[in-house]
């Protein structure tokens, strides 16, 4: 059985996402190990409201 961090990147590699964008920390290293693994790109920004704005520039 996949565990969270598989499903959501598993998710977003259906839903057409190529990258993520974030300012990575201990909670979410797994998440970022899962998402390379399903062949998205993890992009590293300096802060996470720039990651949100990022994602959201390249979603429109």
């Amino acid at each position: 059985m996949p565990g969270v961090r598989q499903v959501i990147a598993d998710h977003l590699a259906t839903a057409g996402v190529r990258r993520v964008y974030g300012y990575p920390g201990g909670e979410v290293l797994d998440l970022i190990e899962a998402i390379g693994q399903r062949g998205l790109a993890f992009i590293l920004t300096r802060h996470e409201s720039a990651a949100a704005f990022t994602a959201g520039g390249e979603g429109r």
